[in-house]
């Protein structure tokens, strides 16, 4: 074998070995290790509304974690225009909850919606999920969608930005390492 045939030997035996790296890497299943927790509003929250949406989510959030009974938590959501057209914008509270007669905790995530209506502010959950078709399922984000009447909201959440489908709005959790995209499609299939 020429020294030139050596070469050529050895570029494709390195390419071969990156192009394994790389297809090994990529398909690395890095899912978040999370569940998806679907109460609805608590009594006390019923009927109220704020005149700001950080003091309706501060009520709304005590009020759902103290049902929950989890008392350290973290809120997330992010206002766009689209979300406030439509006057709801979706968010969601994060809680560590003992899970295995609890020996372990777990990472929870809990939708809520932020409602407008006349300069004043509600906040709603509820408790039913669906599934959906429209997001391909992957190894490497975990995917929660809420039908609601007139919206269906899809929750993805994902350790890397990268791994995260086109969304509406992606919001960094960095407390908990995680990327939360959320998608809205029109109409829906259960009516509440």
């Amino acid at each position: 074998m020429g020294t030139k045939a050596r070469w050529i030997a050895s570029i494709l035996i390195g390419l071969t070995i990156i192009g394994l790296i790389a297809l090994w890497e990529s398909n690395k299943p890095e899912q978040p290790n999370l569940v998806g927790y679907f109460g609805s509003t608590p009594q006390e929250m019923k009927g109220k509304s704020f005149n700001s949406i950080d003091e309706a989510v501060d009520e709304f959030a005590k009020a759902y974690t103290e049902e929950a009974r989890v008392s350290k938590y973290d809120v997330y959501y992010k206002s766009t225009t689209k979300y406030q057209k439509q006057h709801q914008i979706p968010g969601v509270i994060v809680f560590n909850m003992p899970v295995d007669n609890e020996k372990h905790e777990v990472l929870h995530i809990a939708p809520f919606y932020i409602n407008e209506k006349d300069n004043q502010y509600s906040v709603a959950a509820y408790s039913i999920s669906g599934s959906t078709d429209r997001i391909k399922e992957s190894p490497k984000y975990v995917i929660y969608t809420q039908p609601l009447k007139n919206n269906n909201y899809d929750f993805i959440f994902s350790k890397h930005k990268l791994y995260l489908p086109e969304s509406d709005v992606v919001i960094n959790m960095k407390k908990h390492k995680l990327f939360m995209g959320i998608l809205n499609y029109d109409d829906s299939y259960i009516e509440i």
